[in-house]
């Protein structure tokens, strides 16, 4: 019953008993000849335009399922396409900012060890990128050797010494690349002796239309290269190297021809002012002359309009060179540099000497300013000549109780000594010339900055405080933030030039061997320069020649004490010898029967040869400052 039930089923269905019944539907309404063949066909029509419909109903799926996949992968690549243009924005904002910090940055040359590397190795996507310095090697500075450039072995010759690299290659840090060695000294060679064998054009000149040849250096495999120099085992790849150069016009003599050349640009600017002036009096005359005689005045005004006037400019800046390469290369990732990439290298590399140069230029420019403003708005000679006259002033009034008295040469040489060295403490914090010191703040190029140093040096800084590590050249950065309004000019005044001193100072801070160092300086220069400095050196020479003259006159005193004790002694042990000559004279005068009053004889002898008093033994004073100086004195 189940299985006639389920046939039924089957044949009732709509994909069955319902074609069927359409089918014998239209038969019905057609009642055509053939039913049999009607029916057939009907059939197999009715199975076609199902077919039909269903392939439709198949494509139009299948379209819709493409649609909603091409949708998908398009707005996965907008998505990319965003994710990508906001990667560029961020990289372009990156590179924007970093440009800004290069323009902007006053100290470029403290990018060099880590920031400028590391910036140039995510730009170009590379794994390593290092700088090295062609310069001569440093060496140990022997202790009395205060040249500037002491540090420096000019005895051999200029070698890359790699002072600068991105994270990952600190190991090549002090490394040296060996004189004259490798592919990178290439890059240092001059242009022009490359351009040499350039070929001339047809009429023979040489092609101006041809791009200028690049600067760097490249090296598209390194195992290919027998003068590349390895510093650990040698790694597929390949290495570029650019040229670093750049003009430093930042020295005193740069700034000292700086400042005549703008004075007289600026003389030669206002006297050819003065003759514009009188030249257009002189023409307005004439055309006023033409006017009134009713002549053309025109050929007179066009004369005056193409007169030419020399063009006042200053010199370029007195400057030097130094010379650096950048380097990259993709040794470990056996890829070729691209040349997209090698000239990204070289565009930046200039842009950072073109900003070190600009830098440069603008503050030593600046300086230039500063000092020219100084020398015209600040009277020197009235400054000194009233300085002179209170120093004479106070030094006569604090002398006026010791001129009568009966003192050795040395005692009234540190008497006079002390009376200017005190008005020199009170001088060195007075407005006018503090300020004038501390104006030198603001400057990047200073002169006499030894004076500064020694100073320092004096109140206790170190040289590792006060110098650039290594060297005897003043780190100004750092020690211009040192002078400031309070600690310095404490520590200055507040020097004990007087009295034993057992602390013992750095070699370089005793006083006989900063006199030694200052004795280099011209007073008269100096206050030309900055009048506030000026009278730091007279304070210093001051102080320490009344240092020196105080130890002199507290071991002279001490010399004399000692003598005067030994005198005493020795006079002290002839009284006794005296005395015990004088006691056997007087025994032996007794007469026989009488006795010897000793206690009586004591008593009349003291009377007439009193005790001789022994002061206590004379200790020498610590004066460790000066201990070295005086022994080899």
């Amino acid at each position: 019953m189940d299985k006639v039930s389920e046939q039924l089923q089957y044949v009732t269905s709509d994909q069955v008993g319902k074609v069927i019944y359409q089918g014998l539907a239209a038969l019905y309404d057609a009642q055509p000849a053939t039913p049999t063949t009607f029916l057939a066909n009907w059939l197999l029509n009715y199975s076609k335009t199902q077919m039909n419909e269903q392939a439709e109903q198949e494509a139009e799926k299948t379209k819709k399922v493409l649609l909603e996949k091409c949708e998908m992968e398009r707005q996965d690549q907008a998505n990319e396409q965003q994710k990508q243009q906001e990667v560029e924005v961020t990289k372009n904002d990156v590179l924007h900012k970093f440009q800004r910090r290069l323009e902007d940055h006053l100290y470029l040359d403290e990018t060099l060890p880590q920031e400028f590397p590391e910036f140039l190795k995510q730009n170009l996507n590379v794994p390593a990128v290092y700088i090295g310095h062609h310069n001569y090697l440093r060496k140990e500075i022997a202790e009395d050797d205060e040249e500037l450039d002491a540090h420096l072995d000019k005895n051999q010759e200029k070698t890359i010494q790699y002072i600068g690299c991105s994270k990952g290659q600190e190991f090549l840090l002090k490394s040296q690349l060996p004189t004259g060695s490798g592919v990178t000294y290439d890059a240092l060679k001059p242009k022009e002796d490359e351009d040499q064998g350039q070929q001339p054009d047809e009429e023979g000149e040489e092609n101006a239309s041809k791009p200028p040849k690049s600067t760097y250096v490249y090296v598209p495999d390194v195992t290919q290269e027998p003068r590349m120099t390895f510093f650990r085992i040698p790694k597929l790849g390949a290495y570029v190297t650019c040229p670093l150069v750049y003009k430093s016009v930042l020295s005193e003599a740069a700034f000292d021809e700086g400042v005549k050349e703008r004075l007289r640009v600026q003389q030669e600017t206002a006297e050819q002012q003065k003759e514009k002036e009188s030249k257009d009096a002189e023409y307005q005359q004439r055309i006023d002359d033409a006017e009134d005689q009713g002549l053309n005045s025109k050929d007179i005004e066009d004369e005056w309009k193409n007169v030419v006037w020399e063009e006042i400019k200053e010199k370029d800046f007195l400057d030097t060179v130094n010379e650096f390469v950048v380097c990259a290369d993709t040794l470990g990732e056996d890829r070729e540099i691209p040349e997209e990439q090698r000239k990204s290298l070289e565009e930046w590399t200039q842009f950072f000497v073109d900003c070190w140069q600009n830098s440069e230029k603008k503050q030593l420019s600046q300086d230039i300013d500063r000092q020219i403003k100084y020398l015209q708005h600040f009277n020197k000679e009235e400054f000194l000549k009233e300085f002179g006259y209170k120093m004479e002033d106070d030094v006569n009034e604090k002398l006026r109780d010791h001129r009568d008295q009966d003192n050795s040469e040395l005692v009234n040489n540190y008497t006079h000594a002390v009376a200017k060295t005190d008005f020199l403490i009170d001088a060195i914090v007075e407005p006018e010339s503090k300020n004038h010191l501390l104006a030198l703040r603001d400057y990047r190029v200073v002169k006499f900055l030894g004076i500064i140093q020694n100073a320092l040096f004096l109140v206790g800084y170190s040289k590792e405080q006060v110098n650039v590590s290594g060297t005897n050249l003043v780190n100004w950065k750092i020690v211009s933030h040192m002078i400031n309004d309070t600690d310095f000019f404490n520590k200055l005044t507040s020097y004990q030039y007087k009295g034993p001193k057992e602390q013992k100072p750095n070699s370089y801070a005793k006083p006989q061997r900063i006199l030694k160092s200052l004795e280099k300086f011209v007073l008269e220069e100096v206050d030309e320069y900055n009048i506030g400095l000026g009278v730091l050196l007279r304070f210093l020479r001051q102080v320490l020649e009344a240092r020196v003259l105080d130890v002199e006159v507290r071991r002279a005193d001490a010399a004399a004490r000692k003598t005067k004790r030994e005198r005493l002694i020795e006079e002290a042990e002839a009284l006794k010898v005296l005395r015990e000559q004088a006691i056997e004279q007087a025994r032996a005068q007794v007469q026989e029967g009488e006795e010897f009053d000793e206690e009586e004889w004591e008593k009349e002898w003291e009377d007439n040869n009193p005790p001789i008093e022994i002061p206590d033994e004379v200790v020498d004073e610590i004066d460790i400052d000066l201990e070295q100086e005086a022994v080899e004195a």
